[in-house]
């Protein structure tokens, strides 16, 4: 945030007015804490809350001014809380504390308060008395949550606990309230939709107070404290609810625990193929993998994996290319079993030792965030690891499991390999630019050596920045054809580092887009990432009005790189694979020798591998597989051909790394879940 001295007397002013849009009372107080953290600021950010206050209490819910009060009560409470002063969100909590709960106006102004709050863990009291006061309607369920273990609580106390049960109790028995809803009309105003709370919403409410309930109560310190201070105080219902919780995270005896494990684990056909396993056990259910896009790592990418439940045993199979690459085969099994015990897991680990040998201690499980320790064996080409998983009973959405996990160590091998993998995936979408950096570096080292010295910063200074944008383009001018594409080239490099850092609200920026737009430059506002975005305007002229020249074959393959689309936000739609396909195989026509061939080539794989991956795609809100069938086996067949074209042109480069990941998966006709040429903006 840019701020002047000399301009911190309108900044305050704009914090004083009635009339000032939010947006820019939050920017003026920013300046303000920034050019003046002192008494004086306090003062008046604590006169103006009070003020606010009274005229949102004074504000019918629909109008948009209590939209923007409800900002600027929260830009101010935030302000002093950043001077340390706490009377910000204790004068918050106080408005709350002397308000009727059952008003559609507090009830509005608590949900943008909580929206628009960037401190949650400030707002603890007024979530209490949300927790104590608010009526049984959807809104509850959310005011729950916020005290769920697994979800960061805003604070961990008994009190907190004795209210989660109370709201559970009225859910049961209150009729429910009247739930009111924003919905946007038009640009300028909300209006309420105001509907009866119906009963999956209210089913909602219950469970998310029923999961924060649980979640506290499986706190062994929690839940003492809890039975110490309240017990007594809970009404009968209150006792009943809370009964029936006791009763379900009352463990069973270790040896039940132990003894399925143990015959679960030991009866594993290693390295079997899923058609074996499924013959042995019919009740099975196995998939094939469907990927949503976002799994990347080699345990993430299975062939199949399948499942079945006796009685509280839960077994779980994966199934994995073997290092050949010709085959699935199992190579991860988990088994798990649901229990409070304390003692379950050192008891389950002192029989698997009887036969694997004595265990070493472990405080990390592959792909798992462990609390806590594992007991940790190699045995016949395995990894095995005993520990209690604690995932779902921190989000009170089931009891802690005592686990045995069971990996190949061709699988290890895989996941150990995943961070050269990693490095090749992030390499696929710079790996042009940097290439293409390098070039302009070293052409430009003498007419303009800053070029290099500003691309190969992460932050570089802006104003640097523009200044030699602007030497660029000026030099562009007089520049002879080659150079032109260069300069342009280098321009549009350096064009995409330059943004405001003020959102909106930056004279300086505005003067300097505007010049920018002389050029031929643009940028746009991306609402959904709050910045400004560049359009790569000088790429698309490098390659337009120089394509026959190195330049412009560098600004194709960096074009192809952005999925050829002109637009900041999938304007063009969500398949830039078939963009892509259409540019790079005209290219790889007309300029069979193109030096660029490799990055032509290794867009057009992942291009056609995209189409396949989309074909097998889990259906999801942003991939329909079916608008993707028709050509996608001819899609497959192709991504392998260029794949494989990859490893005779540089076998040695990361490209090939690349595709000798990518190619048995192919060949084999699985999901490979792909989606680098798909556009989602969201």
């Amino acid at each position: 945030m840019h701020c002047t001295a000399e301009d911190l007397p309108k900044y305050l002013e704009t914090i004083r007015s009635e009339v000032a849009p939010a947006a820019k009372v939050e920017a003026a107080i920013q300046c303000a804490l920034k050019l003046a953290p002192t008494g004086k600021t306090a003062e008046l950010l604590i006169g103006e809350l009070d003020r606010t206050l009274k005229r949102i209490s004074s504000l019918p819910y629909h109008k948009t001014e209590f939209e923007e009060e409800a900002r600027i009560a929260a830009a101010l409470a935030g302000g002093l809380h950043s001077l340390k002063i706490p009377d910000g969100y204790q004068e918050i909590a106080r408005y709350f504390a002397s308000v009727d709960w059952s008003d559609p106006n507090h009830l509005a102004f608590f949900d943008r308060i909580v929206a628009h709050a960037s401190r949650r863990s400030e707002l603890t009291e007024t979530f209490y008395l949300a927790l104590t006061r608010m009526p049984a309607s959807h809104y509850l369920g959310r005011v729950c949550s916020v005290f769920n273990r697994g979800f960061e609580p805003v604070r961990e106390e008994p009190r907190f606990l004795r209210e989660v049960v109370s709201a559970i109790s009225r859910l049961e028995q209150e009729k429910p309230a009247k739930d009111y809803t924003r919905q946007p009309r038009g640009d300028t105003q909300d209006i309420i939709i105001v509907m009866e709370l119906d009963e999956p919403a209210k089913n909602y409410a219950k469970e998310s107070c029923e999961k924060t309930f649980l979640s506290q109560l499986l706190d062994e310190k929690m839940r003492e404290a809890f039975l110490a201070s309240f017990l007594d105080q809970l009404s009968a219902n209150e006792q009943r609810i809370l009964q029936t919780f006791l009763a379900k995270i009352a463990p069973p005896p270790d040896t039940e625990v132990v003894g399925h494990l143990i015959k679960a684990f030991f009866s594993v056909p290693w390295k079997a193929k899923v058609s074996t396993l499924q013959k042995k056990d019919p009740n099975l259910t196995c998939e094939a993998f469907r990927g949503d896009g976002s799994s990347r790592g080699a345990d993430e990418l299975w062939c199949h994996a399948c499942s079945v439940k006796a009685g509280q045993l839960d077994k779980n199979f994966y199934f994995y290319l073997d290092r050949r690459g010709k085959s699935c085969t199992l190579q991860k099994v988990s088994f798990s079993y649901p229990s409070t015990s304390n003692t379950a897991v050192k008891s389950l680990s002192e029989q698997l030792a009887k036969r694997l040998g004595p265990a070493t201690l472990r405080y990390k499980v592959p792909e798992m965030n462990l609390i806590g320790e594992a007991y940790f064996w190699t045995w016949r080409g395995w990894e095995v690891y005993v520990f209690s998983n604690q995932s779902l009973a921190r989000q009170g959405e089931g009891l802690p499991l005592v686990e045995i996990l069971g990996m190949s160590q061709e699988l290890i091998t895989a996941m150990e390999q995943q961070r050269e993998l990693e490095r090749i995936l992030d390499y696929h979408l710079i790996g042009p630019e940097q290439h293409v950096n390098k070039r302009m570096v070293e052409e430009l080292q003498i007419s303009h050596p800053m070029v290099g010295h500003l691309l190969g910063q992460k932050e570089p200074e802006q104003a640097q920045v523009y200044n030699i944008l602007l030497q660029l383009l000026d030099n562009t001018k007089t520049a002879p054809p080659r150079q032109q594409a260069l300069f342009l080239l280098a321009a549009d490099r350096l064009a995409s580092q330059l943004g405001s850092a003020e959102e909106f609200h930056s004279p300086q920026w505005d003067q300097q887009r505007l010049e920018l737009a002389r050029y031929g430059l643009n940028y746009h506002w991306d609402p959904l990432g709050a910045a400004w975005v560049y359009t790569y305007d000088l790429l698309w002229r490098v390659w337009e009005a120089h394509g026959s020249t190195e330049w412009g074959e560098h600004a194709f393959t960096l074009l192809l790189n952005h999925g050829w689309d002109r637009s900041d936000a999938c304007g063009q739609g969500s398949d830039q694979f078939r963009d892509v396909i259409h540019q790079a195989e005209q290219f790889l026509a007309k300029r069979p020798k193109s030096p660029r061939r490799l990055h032509v080539v290794f867009a057009l794989a992942q291009a056609y591998e995209t189409w396949w991956s989309l074909s097998r795609a889990k259906q999801d809100d942003y991939v329909d597989s079916s608008q993707h069938q028709k050509g996608a086996a001819i899609a497959r067949k192709r991504a392998a051909k260029y794949y494989e074209q990859i490893l005779s042109l540089a076998s040695k480069s990361p490209e090939a790394i690349y595709a000798r990941w990518r190619l048995p998966r192919l060949k084999l006709g699985l999901d490979t879940n792909q989606r680098r040429f798909y556009c989602i903006y969201d």
